[in-house]
């Protein structure tokens, strides 16, 4: 299931220092020359959000591997038009792993998720269901039997209905690989799996 991400991301004051003497910070990747303290910075938030995180912080899907998941700004950092918000690039609580589906071009990419914006990013109002902020409990509903695992919108939660709409998160495959990800867990509980039978058991579920 899609749950509430509760760990803290954290930098040292010298890392600090070295975002806020960065002038005219325009959300880009890149610079010419390249800037050695953002690369070593990008990175360990990278080994942060891989110690504390195996899922999507979208969809609640297993990552199948590294390569499966991507640094996501969960408001759009691009600075390409003006509703993008550059600023927050390296706000921690903006910062999460997605899977590249739900970060993709198909799905969210840089799509707009703030409502009503604040220069304090904690104060903003968001479109979707925050991976930190919000309790996806409080907008999700779920229905589940052994093939599928159906999602609803909890109690006309717009956050949730946005959320599922910009993510895909109803959709047949979604819906079936919950099911698969719900029953793995599910006997990993009942009896230890050794690490060759639950690489089979994935393989067999996600066909």
């Amino acid at each position: 299931m899609i749950e509430k991400l509760n760990f803290n991301l954290t930098l040292t004051k010298d890392e600090y220092l070295s975002l806020i003497a960065i002038k005219n910070w325009r959300g880009k990747d890149w610079s010419d020359p390249p800037n050695n303290d953002i690369k070593n910075i990008k990175s360990e938030i990278r080994r942060q959000l891989d110690l504390n995180q195996v899922k999507c912080a979208y969809c609640g899907l297993k990552f199948k591997d590294k390569g499966d998941s991507q640094i996501e700004h969960i408001a759009a950092k691009s600075d390409a038009k003006p509703t993008r918000h550059p600023e927050f690039t390296f706000t921690l609580k903006n910062l999460v792993l997605a899977c590249v589906s739900c970060n993709g071009f198909s799905k969210k990419s840089a799509q707009e998720t703030i409502a009503n914006k604040h220069q304090t990013y904690s104060k903003c109002t968001f479109t979707i269901v925050h991976p930190y902020f919000d309790n996806p409990d409080d907008h999700y509903d779920w229905v589940i039997d052994l093939t599928a695992v159906i999602i609803q919108v909890n109690n006309g939660s717009l956050k949730g209905a946005e959320s599922i709409r910009m993510f895909g998160l109803d959709s047949s495959e979604m819906t079936e690989l919950r099911a698969g990800q719900k029953l793995l867990e599910d006997l990993k509980r009942e009896m230890p799996l050794s690490f060759s039978k639950e690489n089979l058991l994935r393989r067999i579920l996600n066909r």
